[in-house]
């Protein structure tokens, strides 16, 4: 038997351009420390520079840290959490006017990944392109990237045999 509820984390840190920035701000804080042990005489502006550098990236690197997009089903409905960016949403399933699971071009129809938004949908992913559609009559769509493409289809499947959702 299915369980009754469905939890995803993903994190943007343990993806390729988590990676990516993670290795150019080492590269980038290890140029730093050179540089001061080479050049003390550095002048205000040189420190100022590297200063507003140093702290931009580090800046990249805690918001790849702290974005983990937390996808949770339940048979009252769904609850997605994608801080810094989108605060805890919780959306009923009598909210939402089709919900079904589908294959995305995440570069073709939003330019990537990330919160995302397109003019038609929202988009909240992280890597891949598996994810679940929101269709709504009143507002935006939405997508929302997953990893887990069997256990999903499987636990919407289950939603639907208990009539919790309609075959739409």
């Amino acid at each position: 038997m299915t369980p009754p509820i469905f939890e995803e984390k993903q994190s943007m840190i343990k993806t390729w351009g988590g990676k990516i920035v993670i290795l150019l701000g080492l590269v980038i804080v290890v140029q730093f420390i050179r540089k001061l042990t080479i050049n003390a005489q550095m002048t205000t502006s040189t420190w100022t520079s590297y200063g507003v550098f140093l702290f931009s990236i580090l800046g990249l690197i805690w918001l790849f840290s702290k974005a983990t997009l937390t996808t949770h089903l339940s048979k009252e409905g769904i609850t997605v959490h994608y801080p810094p960016f989108v605060k805890k949403k919780h959306f009923a399933w009598t909210s939402i006017d089709k919900v079904y699971t589908r294959h995305y071009k995440p570069i073709g129809e939003f330019g990537g990944w990330g919160l995302r938004n397109n003019g038609s949908s929202l988009a909240y992913n992280v890597a891949g392109n598996f994810g679940l559609q929101l269709e709504f009559q009143e507002r935006k769509n939405i997508l929302i990237g997953s990893q887990k493409q069997e256990e999903l289809e499987t636990f919407i499947r289950y939603l639907r045999d208990e009539k919790i959702l309609s075959e739409k």
